[in-house]
């Protein structure tokens, strides 16, 4: 296994660590996402959704219900959002090795930066409940 991969699956799992750890520990957080993945449930309304579609990178603020509803099932990390005026509720799945930056917010800081999300495939480690295997 060359040293480039074994440190981009070692990020994977780094993030997906973090992320369950901020979820259990119901620390709000944010994230930068390569929005090219993220898959919304039920789809949104048009108006929205062509706005996000027009959008490389979005950003997602989980806290309150938003963090509360949040899980890391598998390579994904799932929650429920509300989007535009009418706070119009969706189930948002993020692959998780399309995050490129993890922030808690208070104090503002960032904890994880992924300078490969661009290149990570989700078929390089397998994940159980209570171990990640790199491939």
């Amino acid at each position: 296994m060359d040293n480039l991969r074994e440190l981009k699956l070692l990020k994977l799992k780094s993030a997906i660590q973090l992320l369950t750890q901020l979820l259990e520990s119901q620390i709000p957080f944010r994230i930068v996402v390569i929005n090219e993945g993220v898959k919304y449930t039920p789809s949104l309304p048009s108006t929205i959704g062509k706005e996000l579609e027009k959008q490389e990178i979005v950003v997602f603020e989980l806290v309150n219900y938003t963090l509360a509803s949040g899980e890391v099932e598998g390579k994904t990390l799932r929650f429920e959002a509300g989007f535009g005026l009418q706070n119009v509720g969706a189930i948002v799945e993020v692959p998780i090795w399309k995050i490129t930056t993890i922030a808690i917010l208070s104090p503002e800081l960032s904890i994880f930066i992924n300078p490969f999300s661009e290149e990570l495939s989700p078929s390089n480690f397998t994940f159980n409940k209570n171990r990640i295997v790199l491939k």
